[in-house]
C-alpha cells in the first residue's frame, strides 16, 4: 500500500527528515512504499503505543530494509491527517479508515479492481468531503449492491471517478453529491437525469470518448437541470458537438426509426461498423514496417478517434467505442469490455445481455466473395459479388456468423485468450438463462432454462431416492 498523509496538503522537506535523501529516493522505486508528509509528526511515526495494522504489511519490511527501520503508521498519524492517498488490493478492508476521524479528502488507487465487494467495509468519515476512486486496469465497476457503502459516503460533496465503470442505481444515492468528475470511464450506467449534481466536470475526460458515456439527450436533461457541464475549454466543447455531429449524421445515414426493433437498429449499427472500418494489420509490424501505425495513432484523443477520423483503418478499440457511441444514440443499453488485449461489446437487447465482437466479425469473415456463374450447360456466363457479411448482418441474417450475440457461456466454449475478461455487468441479465414455457395442468408457465435444468435435476434426485427407497424395503423384505 502507498500511503501520503498530508495535513495541509503541501509536501515535507526532505532535508528535515532524519534520513539520507538517497534512501528516501530509493523507496520511491518500490511499489509497496510509505511516503510522510508535513501532516504527520516524525515523533509520533516513531511512537510504538499506539501502532496501526494497515493492509498489504510488506511495506513494514521494506521500511526496515531501507532505511532501518523508520517505523509503523500510528492511529495520531492518521487522526491527524486531512488528506490521505493510498493504494489497495479488492481483497484487503477499509476498515483502518474509521482513525480518519478528520480526513475531508481522500484519493484510492485500486490496484485489482476485479471485485469490489470490499468497499462495504469502507467506514463512515463524518468529515470527508472528497473522494477520488482510481484504477488502472479499466475493468472495475461500482454496482448497487455496495448499499453500506454508498450509505457511509452520502455526505460527501465531490466524487471523481478514473477508469471504473458505474452502473445503475448507485451515484443516485448521493443526495450531497455537487460535483461529479469523470476521467478515462468507459462505461457510465446511472442516469444523469437522477444524479444531485450541480457540475460535470469533464475537463480531464478525452473528448472522443465523450459520446461513450453521455449522449445528446444526457446533455439536454443535464442542461435543462442547470447542471454546469465543464470541457475544460472552448476549444474541447467545440470539438465535444463535432464528433457528436458526426454521430447523428452516421444514426441518419443508415437510417434507423424509433419504430424499429432493438435488433433491427443493432443491426443497422454493427452492418455499417464492419462495412466502413478496416483493421489495420500494421500495428504488428511495426519493427519492420516504417510506414507502420502504433496504437497510440488510434486512441489520440480517446478510443472514438480513429473511428472518426482518417481513411477508416481502426484497431479493435475503435470498433468497440464506434459500436457503444452509436447503441448509446439510439437507446441500446450496452458496454465495453477490456482483457488484456481486446475490446468489444456486450448488448442489451429485449431485456438480455449478449457480448458482440465487430472487430472479429469484421477480420474473420470477407466484405465481399466473387462468385462464377454458370449457365445450365456448364458454360460459363460471368461472376458477381455475393452478399457481404454486413449486407447478411443488416437483413437480419447475423445469427450465423460467430462473435455476433454470443451468450456469456458460448463466449467460454471458444475458449479465446484475447476474450478472457473480467467484470461482465452482472446488472444485465445473462442472455445464457433463456426463457421456455412448459406446460403444466394445461397452464403455460415462463421459465428461465437455468431453472428448468434445476427442475429437471430435482425430478433426476427424486427419481433415484425414490429407487433406492424401493430397494431398500426389498431388501428388509428378504
Amino acid at each position: 500500500m502507498q500511503l501520503e498523509l498530508n495535513k495541509n496538503h503541501k509536501k515535507a522537506n526532505i532535508r528535515e527528515l532524519k534520513k539520507p535523501l538517497k534512501t528516501i529516493a530509493a523507496s520511491l522505486m518500490i511499489p509497496v512504499v510509505l511516503f510522510i508528509y508535513s501532516g504527520a509528526s516524525l515523533d509520533n511515526v516513531y511512537a510504538k503505543d499506539n501502532s496501526l495494522n494497515i493492509p498489504t504489511t510488506p511495506y513494514e519490511d521494506i521500511l526496515e530494509r531501507l532505511h532501518g527501520g523508520l517505523g509503523e503508521i500510528t492511529k495520531n498519524d492518521l487522526e491527524e491527517s486531512k488528506y490521505l492517498d493510498f493504494r489497495i488490493e479488492t481483497d484487503e478492508s477499509f476498515d483502518f479508515l474509521k482513525n480518519c476521524k478528520n480526513l475531508d479528502s481522500l484519493r484510492i488507487n485500486i490496484l485489482k479492481p476485479d471485485d469490489l465487494s470490499k468497499l462495504d467495509t469502507f467506514p463512515k468519515l463524518p468529515k470527508l468531503k472528497e473522494l477520488t476512486l482510481i484504477t488502472y486496469k479499466e475493468q472495475g465497476i461500482l454496482t448497487s449492491e455496495t448499499k453500506k457503502f454508498y450509505e457511509n459516503i452520502k455526505d460527501i460533496e465531490k466524487l471523481t471517478i478514473s477508469g471504473i465503470s458505474v452502473g445503475p442505481d448507485t451515484l443516485s444515492k448521493l443526495d450531497n453529491l455537487k460535483t461529479l468528475k469523470i476521467v478515462r470511464t468507459k462505461n457510465f450506467d446511472e442516469h444523469f437525469s437522477k444524479l444531485s449534481i450541480e457540475k460535470l466536470d469533464l475537463s480531464e475526460y478525452d473528448i472522443y470518448d465523450v459520446p461513450l458515456i453521455l449522449g445528446k439527450n444526457d446533455i439536454k436533461k443535464l442542461e435543462e437541470k442547470g447542471v454546469e457541464i465543464d470541457f475544460g475549454s472552448k476549444e474541447r466543447k467545440k470539438e465535444y458537438l463535432e464528433v457528436q455531429k458526426k454521430l447523428d449524421n452516421i444514426i441518419k445515414e443508415i437510417e434507423i426509426k424509433d419504430d424499429m426493433s432493438e435488433k433491427q437498429k443493432l443491426d443497422k449499427i454493427v452492418a455499417y461498423v464492419i462495412n466502413t472500418l478496416n483493421y489495420d494489420f500494421s500495428i504488428y509490424e511495426q519493427d519492420t514496417n516504417k510506414n507502420a501505425h502504433s496504437p497510440e495513432d488510434y486512441y489520440k484523443k480517446g478510443a472514438l478517434y480513429g473511428a472518426l477520423n482518417g481513411d477508416n483503418n481502426a484497431i479493435c478499440g475503435n470498433y468497440a467505442s464506434l459500436t457503444k457511441a452509436l447503441c448509446k444514440e439510439v437507446g441500446i443499453d450496452n458496454f465495453y469490455i477490456s482483457s488484456e488485449d481486446h475490446n468489444w461489446n456486450v448488448v442489451e437487447i429485449e431485456g438480455k445481455a449478449y457480448h458482440i465482437d465487430t472487430t472479429f466479425i469484421d477480420t474473420g469473415n470477407p466484405k465481399t466473395e466473387t462468385v462464377e456463374e454458370y449457365d445450365k450447360n456448364g458454360q460459363y456466363i460471368g461472376e458477381y459479388s455475393a452478399q457481404t457479411v454486413a449486407q447478411d448482418i443488416e437483413k437480419g441474417k447475423g445469427d450465423k456468423y460467430k462473435w455476433y450475440l454470443e451468450t456469456p457461456k458460448q463466449l467460454e466454449e471458444y475458449e479465446s485468450d484475447s476474450h478472457e475478461y473480467v467484470g461482465f455487468p452482472d446488472y444485465m441479465e445473462d442472455s445464457s438463462n433463456k426463457l421456455v414455457s412448459i406446460r403444466i395442468d394445461n397452464k403455460v408457465l415462463p421459465i428461465y432454462m437455468g431453472g428448468l435444468v434445476g427442475i429437471f435435476e430435482a425430478i433426476g434426485l427424486a427419481k433415484r431416492i425414490k429407487t433406492k427407497v424401493s430397494e431398500n424395503k426389498e431388501v428388509k423384505k428378504r
